[in-house]
């Protein structure tokens, strides 16, 4: 009774661990369960009359293995595919650092000289995940006509593209969007808000 109880404890453990990682579907395990299965079903389908209980606790026994060693198996799928999933979020955690943002002075798209340690970073991280490409969006506070300040958004853009491509980022991984000034990142009503306004910032985009 306790050997049952542990295999459909196994059982259950092994269905929740694998939800959405995929499980065992074929192999020697599997072909092995199959078998014990359909002995048992033949000894309990035989009946005490046809089947001693000797041959039917020998049935029962080799049904329990086999589900017992198919679960093992299960779980140790699972448990490579938690590495390679913890592999990847280590990763996505590098790639994260990304996200930064580049800010310029009022009317201007040259890179002020602080920000050129994010942008050499950048470049390293995406130099190390080739699977990462980037879109370079270029903002701009609202003083200005719209006309103008799509033209300063744009070279913004530009200007941190040039940079990232002379950290020999290739430059089909990098795409430049202007959004001038109709997305703000703060109220253009203070100087403060429109500091924050004129920068560049960036999109993570997976291949």
């Amino acid at each position: 009774m306790k050997g049952k109880v542990l295999v459909a404890v196994l059982a259950a453990m092994a269905l929740a661990l694998l939800v959405g990682c995929g499980g065992v579907t074929s192999g020697p395990s599997y072909d092995a369960l199959n078998a014990a299965k359909a002995d048992f079903e033949k000894a309990t389908a035989l009946g005490m009359k046809a089947c001693t209980p000797y041959e039917y606790a020998i049935a029962e026994a080799e049904l329990e293995f086999a589900e017992h060693h198919l679960n093992e198996l299960k779980i140790d799928r699972f448990r490579t595919h938690l590495a390679k999933a913890n592999a990847l979020i280590g990763e996505g955690v590098d790639k994260l650092k990304l996200c930064k943002v580049i800010y310029f002075d009022f009317d201007k798209y040259v890179i002020r000289p602080e920000f050129y340690p994010i942008l050499y970073h950048m470049a390293d991280t995406m130099l190390r995940y080739e699977d990462v490409n980037v879109e370079i969006q270029g903002h701009t506070c609202s003083i200005g006509t719209e006309k103008y300040n799509c033209w300063l958004g744009q070279k913004r853009a530009d200007s941190v593209k040039d940079a990232l491509t002379l950290y020999e980022v290739p430059e089909e991984r990098l795409t430049t969007v202007s959004w001038g000034e109709y997305m703000p990142a703060e109220s253009n009503a203070t100087e403060a808000g429109r500091i924050k306004n004129r920068r560049v910032e960036f999109e993570i985009i997976y291949k």
